[in-house]
């Protein structure tokens, strides 16, 4: 008679190598490697070896990473590491001086860019949600702008070029606030002149001179070059 027991469907498993190295970014003599299940930072020591200095378990996959160390006010003989990573829309950071988990962020959109300029942490967004952490005031703020098309750094500025034909400005050194409502202010920088016939700002290189003086003005400037799907052009900008 036909045997009537169940059959029992065996399904493969495979087995990921917990030291397979997913993503590898450095920073001066520090390296900070992603693992599947977890996050290591490494330095390079006086003979030319890697020495672990931190490593924290992880419970999700590493989409993007951010790497950032600074000689800190209170210590010039030592220095602070930050690693940042995100997982879709969640953002951790740790300090791996001192072996702590800093913060945790939520963006609410997938972080499409995370970097670090200056003394903050930034997370961008192709929908146009920018959010900074400054590390000197310990906030985290969130400004929507228009949808975002291409970026670049100046200094300690992050210029944002958006599909409405607009570059954007935000002085993470600074870190201005709006006095309405304290939320992060991102400043106008430059309108194409023929944006309402839906130019987008899709790519910029930013060149930051040094200070001089033009007529009565005097500081800092910026030259950017800015590309479009229909024309591009070259502006010089007044940086304070």
């Amino acid at each position: 008679s036909r045997d009537s027991s169940p059959v029992v469907l065996r399904r493969r498993v495979c087995e990921v190598n917990p030291r397979q190295v997913m993503q590898v970014i450095g920073s001066h003599n520090f390296i900070a490697v992603a693992y599947p299940n977890s996050l290591a930072c490494y330095k390079l020591g006086e003979f030319s070896e890697w020495r672990p200095i931190f490593t924290t378990r992880l419970d999700y996959s590493v989409d993007l990473m951010a790497f950032h160390s600074r000689v800190p006010v209170s210590g010039p003989n030592s220095k602070e590491v930050l690693i940042a990573v995100s997982c879709g829309s969640q953002i951790h950071l740790w300090n791996v001086s001192d072996q702590s988990e800093v913060a945790n962020f939520d963006l609410e959109v997938t972080v499409e860019t995370l970097l670090f300029i200056a003394s903050g942490l930034v997370a961008l967004s192709q929908t146009g949600i920018i959010g900074v952490w400054n590390t000197m005031t310990q906030t985290w703020k969130v400004q929507q702008v228009q949808p975002i098309t291409s970026y670049d750094i100046a200094g300690c500025m992050l210029i944002i070029g958006c599909g409405d034909g607009c570059i954007y400005c935000v002085d993470m050194a600074k870190f201005p606030l709006r006095m309405k409502d304290n939320d992060l202010l991102v400043s106008k920088l430059y309108c194409d002149p023929e944006r309402n016939k839906g130019i987008s700002i899709t790519a910029i290189s930013v060149y930051l001179t040094p200070k001089q003086c033009v007529g009565q003005q005097c500081g800092e400037w910026i030259e950017i070059a800015s590309w479009n799907q229909q024309r591009h052009g070259q502006d010089h900008l007044p940086a304070s």
